[in-house]
């Protein structure tokens, strides 16, 4: 991430408040489970049109203490090894083993700082280990070619470089590092504005706004909570697909006042989407052990002369 701008804005409220630094304080060893929960729902004119629940599941374990970090394990590979036992139930161990990949991330003990210390072992995993994997499913079934494809796209595109890793890590689990990431005074408010990656548009960075706050730090419920939102500016992805569709429509026959008529609702096109986190931080055993988020993305269909809406809430617990 490219941070362009940080600026700090002081609460005269809370100008007397110390600055607390939260750090990890880990067991090596300990294992967390962390479910994750999402309600979409989808508006037309305030009028429901979908709603749809999802809920998945993540798994970590720290691995080692080094002094300036931890060791994380992040197990891997859950949806090809799904894949495979739906294709091949009678899959050799062997096989099994190849598609699960433990990545291994170093956790900055000062700033929560991501990186990644199996990189060849990951370089492996998407050569050759996924060349047999390939192999041994079509020798079962040569229908499967297909699916593989399918399947394993959105598998390997995180692991395609190493600075995709660590943003996948950061995109699943950034939020639990964000204690440690600055010094925070309570009630005090620190925005930062980075180019970040577009969360309707793989592959485009767009600028995003991030406002951070520690909101309460009670020390008998040994409890932090962290207010955390973004806020993204679509006026590059707006104007690429008002692009897209303009000279979608200008090559096709047709028309010329229907043309017209088409290009102008085009222009009548917007699109905002923000999301605001609460972060729920125990301060004993210096684990996040909740988070809540509402996503929001909002904009005007002209086709459908409608006033669109979809609202993301998800609830992450962390066992």
């Amino acid at each position: 991430m490219r941070i362009l701008l940080i600026v700090v804005l002081f609460s005269f409220t809370n100008s007397s408040s110390a600055q607390v630094n939260f750090s990890p304080n880990w067991k090596v060893g300990a294992e967390k489970l962390i479910i994750r929960t999402q309600t979409r729902t989808d508006y037309a004119n305030e009028e429901v049109q979908k709603e749809e629940v999802e809920v998945d599941s993540l798994f970590i374990k720290v691995v080692d203490e080094k002094e300036t970090y931890y060791e994380v394990e992040y197990a891997y590979g859950a949806d090809l090894l799904e894949f495979i036992l739906e294709t091949l139930p009678d899959a050799s161990n062997d096989l099994k083993e190849k598609a699960q990949l433990d990545i291994r991330y170093a956790i900055s003990k000062d700033n929560g700082k991501v990186d990644i210390l199996n990189w060849e072992e990951i370089e492996e995993y998407t050569g050759p280990r996924m060349e047999a994997i390939k192999s041994k499913l079509l020798e079962a079934d040569s229908g499967v070619a297909f699916f593989i494809g399918l399947i394993l796209k959105p598998l390997m595109l995180p692991l395609s470089s190493k600075e995709n890793a660590i943003a996948f890590f950061e995109s699943d689990l950034g939020l639990l590092l964000l204690p440690y990431k600055s010094s925070y005074q309570l009630g005090d408010t620190l925005t930062t504005v980075s180019m970040e990656s577009n969360p309707m548009q793989a592959g485009q960075d767009l600028e995003c706004k991030a406002i951070t706050c520690l909101k309460q730090n009670n020390e008998q419920k040994k409890q932090a909570v962290f207010y955390h939102s973004k806020a993204y500016d679509m006026t590059a992805f707006l104007e690429m697909l008002k692009g897209m569709m303009t000279d979608m429509i200008e090559s096709m026959p047709g028309d010329k006042a229907k043309k017209t008529e088409e290009l102008a609702k085009i222009e009548e096109m917007k699109m905002e989407i923000s999301n605001s986190e609460l972060i729920y931080y125990n301060t004993e055993t210096t684990w996040v052990e909740k988070i809540e988020i509402d996503g929001l993305v909002k904009g005007y269909d002209p086709k459908l002369q409608a006033d669109m809406r979809t609202e993301i809430k998800i609830s992450i617990e962390v066992k």
